[in-house]
C-alpha cells in the first residue's frame, strides 16, 4: 500500500453550501486553489485505470453537472503508511458513502491521473505510492469530492481534493448525467418542466441501460380544499402523462411503472413539484 491516499466524492441534484466538508490532513499546506460557477458537466472516474487498444482510459466513470473546486495541498512526513489515506476514508464514511477506492497499482496510471484527470503534474509520482476513493455526502443533496493523494520519486506528497457542487435549476442535461443520476443516487430529479430536451436524455439513458426496476414518480403540494387522495389522484395523471410521452419518442418503458406520491415525499417546501425516475432495484 502507498504511503498516500484519495478521497472522491460527488453531488447531483446539490444547490447551495454543503451542510459537511471534508477537512485538510492536520499540518499540510495549502499551495494552491481554484474556484468556478460555470455548471459543466464533470467526470468522475469510477474504475481502474487501464491501458487498451493503446489508449490508456478507465474502466468506468460517471458524470455529474455542476461547479467544481479544487484545493492542493502539500503533505508532511507521516511515520506509516496508509495514515494518511486512513484519515481520509473515515470522514467519507462518517459523513457518507464511499463509492470507490483504489491503492497503489490498482490504480493504474499515475501519469493519466496527474495529468490527464487533474491536470497537475506535480501529483505525478510512483504508481505504488497513490490512492484514490470516492464518495457521497449523506442526505437528499451533498456534495461529491475527489481526493488524490500521491508521492513523488523525490519523496514529497501531496492530496489533490476537488468538491463538485450541482446548482439546481440549470438546463445542462444529457442521457449520460440520468444514467449516473440512476447508478450512483438510484434517482434522478426532474424539477423544471418536461421540455423535449429532458425527454430525449431521459429516454436515451433507458434505452441506452439495463435498468430492472423503474418507477417514474409525481411530486406536488396540496391545492386549497384539495385531500390527500385527491392530490394523489392529479400526480398519478402527471406521472401517467410523463411516461406517455416517453412512450411517444420511443422510449423502453417496459419496466417503468408511473405512481403519483401527491405531497408525502417533499424534498424541501421549494422543490416540491418535480418528477423523480427512481431506481427500485
Amino acid at each position: 500500500m502507498g504511503h498516500l491516499g484519495t478521497f472522491v466524492w460527488l453531488m447531483l441534484l446539490a444547490s447551495g453550501v454543503s451542510a459537511a466538508s471534508i477537512d485538510p490532513y492536520p499540518g499540510s499546506k495549502l499551495i494552491g486553489s481554484t474556484g468556478s460557477d460555470d455548471v459543466v458537466i464533470h467526470r468522475l472516474i469510477t474504475g481502474e485505470v487501464k491501458r487498451s487498444n493503446g489508449q490508456v482510459t478507465p474502466e468506468s466513470s460517471d458524470f455529474v453537472r455542476g461547479v467544481r473546486s479544487t484545493q492542493t495541498y502539500e503533505v508532511p512526513e507521516v511515520g506509516r503508511k496508509g495514515v494518511t489515506g486512513k484519515f481520509f476514508k473515515e470522514q467519507i464514511q462518517s459523513l457518507g458513502q464511499l463509492l470507490f477506492e483504489c491503492v497503489g497499482r490498482d490504480c493504474g496510471s499515475s501519469n493519466y491521473w496527474a495529468n490527464v484527470v487533474f491536470d497537475q503534474a506535480l501529483l505525478y509520482g510512483p504508481t505504488e505510492d497513490q490512492h484514490y476513493l470516492l464518495g457521497k455526502l449523506s442526505g437528499d443533496r451533498g456534495d461529491y469530492v475527489i481526493v488524490y493523494l500521491a508521492q513523488r520519486a523525490t519523496g514529497k506528497r501531496y492530496i489533490h481534493i476537488e468538491t463538485i457542487s450541482d446548482v439546481a435549476g440549470e438546463s445542462l442535461l444529457d442521457s449520460r448525467l440520468v444514467a449516473s443520476a440512476l447508478r450512483l443516487q438510484h434517482r434522478f430529479v426532474i424539477e423544471s418542466e418536461l421540455d423535449e430536451n429532458i425527454l430525449i436524455a431521459v429516454k436515451d439513458a433507458l434505452n441506452e441501460g439495463t435498468w430492472p426496476s423503474l418507477a417514474l414518480v409525481a411530486h406536488d403540494q396540496l391545492l386549497p380544499t384539495e385531500t390527500l387522495e385527491a392530490a394523489q389522484a392529479r400526480t398519478q395523471e402527471r406521472a401517467r402523462a410523463a411516461k406517455s410521452k416517453l412512450e411517444a419518442i420511443g422510449a423502453d418503458t417496459k419496466n417503468l411503472v408511473a405512481i403519483g406520491a401527491g405531497p408525502i415525499s417533499p424534498i424541501d417546501r421549494s422543490n416540491i413539484k418535480r418528477l423523480e425516475l427512481i431506481l427500485l432495484r
